[in-house]
């Protein structure tokens, strides 16, 4: 017996559909959306930026009344620096707890800069204390460096065919130049009155330094580069050639 074939029936099915999207809105109620965004950006840019400025603020006061009781800063401002740039701090620190909790950026900004203002030549050597060191060290290093440079380029082989007599004149005369002035500045440094602004600056090191350091670096370079003449063939050599063939025209015969 065969198997019956599988039968399909369709009924028809009705149905409904309806749009569930949100409408578009309106040109202005857009613009008013954007515009609320907008606002509210900024004004949490604002914020950001006041607060900022505060900490930046309450960080100079504090960090910088702490440093006027240091020894070594004692050491660089009089009695009248001191308490003078102390006061201006005090009352910066009382203002920023009373009227200027609420303060713009601007005017955070405003009264740290005029903090900065009263404090700049005190910064500066105080800046000067840190920064000499290093510069006399470095500028120490490039003379000694220079000076046992000068003294190996003379007995280098080539010599007089790497360097002229004006590259030896210029090195030596700059050479001298830089430690003079370093020895003048330095002495005028250690009898001055280090409660006035530095006569010895570790830019004006730092400059020497590199108009010392340009020029020797010069010679290094004319020496690593430098590329040996062709020795012309001598007299002799060329006798011992002719020898030679000679003597193989012997040994063919």
């Amino acid at each position: 017996m065969k198997p019956k074939k599988p039968v399909t029936v369709k009924e028809p099915i009705d149905f409904a559909t309806s749009t569930m999207d949100i409408l578009g809105l309106e040109k202005e109620a857009y613009q008013a959306s954007v515009k609320k965004l907008n606002d509210l950006q900024a004004q949490d840019l604002a914020k950001y930026a006041r607060e900022e400025a505060r900490n930046v603020l309450e960080t100079h006061v504090f960090e910088f009344r702490d440093k006027l009781t240091n020894e070594d800063v004692e050491k660089l401002s009089t009695e009248a620096e001191r308490t003078k740039i102390t006061e201006a701090l005090n009352k910066a620190s009382e203002w920023l707890d009373e009227e200027g909790f609420d303060a713009t950026e601007e005017v955070l900004k405003k009264k740290l800069n005029e903090l900065k203002e009263l404090s700049t030549d005190l910064r500066l050597r105080i800046k000067e204390v840190e920064e000499r060191p290093k510069a006399i060290a470095s500028i120490l290093q490039s003379l000694n460096l220079t000076s046992t440079f000068v003294d190996s380029m003379k007995n280098l082989p080539d010599a007089k065919e790497i360097y002229s007599e004006k590259d030896f004149t210029e090195i030596e005369k700059i050479y001298t130049t830089t430690k003079n002035w370093l020895n003048t500045n330095w002495k005028k440094h250690n009898e001055s009155d280090h409660t006035k602004k530095p006569v010895f600056l570790s830019k004006d090191i730092v400059y020497e330094q590199n108009k010392l350091d340009r020029e020797l670096v010069y010679l290094i370079n004319k020496a690593k580069y430098y590329v040996p003449k062709p020795k012309p063939k001598t007299n002799e050599t060329k006798a011992d050639s002719n020898s030679t063939k000679s003597d193989k025209g012997k040994s063919k015969s």
